[in-house]
């Protein structure tokens, strides 16, 4: 059995061995904590719009990423962006369809519109095809996540007659 002197000498062996414990005890907690923030589910998609009520976005309530967002749909050349690679979604880019819910608020019929999220850069675009006979391009890119911020951003249409 060790006395006081010696116990003193080795600086308190047991004290020695709960130390370890404490540090792995710490470890299992953060590791834990990490493994619970990494592993969250995604956010869904909210549900916007209906055939009985059409929403409109209101681009002024998204935040524009400065110097390259494209507000104008018709404008020539539009948005440069690849989001599609010979016709099939390129791989990292997530599309989301709502089928009442309209960009511009025109008069004008719509098949709705496509929101173009690529989470790798978190910004969004948005494409409506006005069925107007000319070629529309993206709007965007919008910073954040469109699943978040979409929401907030939408409104009633009220076509003017």
């Amino acid at each position: 059995m060790a006395t006081n002197a010696e116990r003193a000498r080795d600086g308190g062996g047991a004290r020695r061995q709960r130390v370890p414990s404490l540090q792995a005890l710490s470890l299992a907690l953060l590791s834990l904590a990490l493994v619970q923030c990494t592993s969250a589910e995604p956010p869904e998609w909210p549900e916007l719009g209906s055939q009985e009520q059409r929403l409109v976005v209101d681009l002024g309530q998204l935040e524009a990423v400065p110097g390259v967002t494209q507000f104008d749909p018709h404008a020539a050349p539009g948005v440069d962006v690849d989001l599609f690679d010979e016709g099939e979604l390129v791989p990292g880019v997530v599309r989301q369809r709502y089928e009442s819910v309209t960009v511009g608020g025109f008069n004008v019929p719509s098949a709705g519109t496509d929101v173009f999220y690529v989470p790798d850069e978190k910004q969004f675009y948005l494409f409506e095809d006005h069925m107007a006979g000319h070629l529309d391009w993206y709007i965007g890119p919008f910073a954040g996540d469109p699943r978040l911020v979409l929401k907030e951003a939408v409104g009633p249409w009220n076509p003017e007659p």
